[in-house]
C-alpha cells in the first residue's frame, strides 16, 4: 500500500512530512507519529513487519496532483464524501513512546456525515478506533484535526492506561465521482503517553486508505 500510495498521490507524501515538520517548528521534537487505537469489536489491530518503514511526506493544504479530483467547490465535495467508509491504516513512522506501534496496519470503520450551513461546510467523521475528525475541503484535497483516546494492549490481551492522542489528516479523493467512493492519505498522530508506561509523548505517521462500503 505504501509503494501504491506514493505512486499516484505524490502530494499525499509531502503532506506528512509538512505535518511532521509544523510541529517541530513549535517546539515539538519531530514526529514519529505512533496510532494504539482502543479495539473494538470488529476492528483489528495486526502488528506488521520490524523492518524500520520509511518516513513519509503528507501536508494539510497540498493541492490533488490528479485534475479529475477536483470539485468545483468545497461544499460539493463535502457533500460527496458521505456515509460509511473501511478505513486501512498502515503505521510507516514512530517513534517516542509509541515507538513499538511501527509497521503496525490496522482496520476500522468511519461515518462521516456532512454539515454545511449558509457560510461554512464540512465533514465530522467518527471512526470506530474512538477517534473523531473535523475535514474541509480545498484544492482536491480534504484536511482536518482530530483527536482521540487510545489503549495499550498486549499479545495477551491485557489493557494498559488510556492516553490521549492529536491527529492531523490529509486525505485525496480519487475522483470528483458523487459520493466519493475511496480517498488515500496520511495522518500524523501525537500521543501524550503510550505503551511504555512512561508518560512522554510520541509521534507516529499512518498512511490511510479509505473504501465507501454504504450510507
Amino acid at each position: 500500500m505504501r509503494t501504491a500510495i506514493a505512486a499516484r498521490f505524490p502530494s499525499i507524501l509531502v503532506a506528512v512530512a509538512g505535518i511532521a515538520a509544523s510541529l517541530a517548528a513549535c517546539g515539538t521534537p519531530p514526529p514519529s507519529l505512533t496510532f494504539t487505537p482502543v479495539p473494538t469489536s470488529g476492528s483489528a489491530s495486526t502488528p506488521g513487519p520490524a523492518t524500520p518503514a520509511p518516513s513519509v511526506p503528507v501536508t494539510p493544504g497540498t493541492a490533488s496532483s490528479s485534475p479529475a479530483a477536483l470539485f468545483p467547490d468545497a461544499r460539493h465535495a463535502v457533500l460527496a464524501f458521505s456515509g460509511t467508509y473501511q478505513a486501512e491504516l498502515l503505521v510507516v513512522s514512530a517513534s517516542g513512546s509509541v515507538s513499538q506501534d511501527l509497521g503496525a496496519a490496522h482496520s476500522y470503520t468511519w461515518h462521516v456525515v456532512p454539515d454545511c450551513g449558509a457560510k461554512s461546510c464540512a465533514d465530522h467523521a467518527t471512526s470506530t478506533s474512538n477517534a473523531t475528525f473535523t475535514l474541509t475541503y480545498s484544492h482536491g484535497e480534504f484536511d482536518g484535526t482530530g483527536r482521540g483516546i487510545s489503549r495499550c494492549v498486549s499479545q495477551s490481551g491485557h489493557a494498559g492506561p488510556d492516553f490521549r492522542t492529536t491527529l492531523k489528516i490529509a486525505l485525496q479523493p480519487a475522483t470528483s465521482a458523487t459520493p466519493i467512493t475511496s480517498l488515500v492519505g496520511a495522518e500524523a498522530l501525537t500521543a501524550s503517553g503510550g505503551c511504555s508506561g512512561s508518560k512522554a509523548s510520541g509521534t507516529e505517521v499512518i498512511q490511510y486508505m479509505l473504501t465507501r462500503t454504504g450510507n
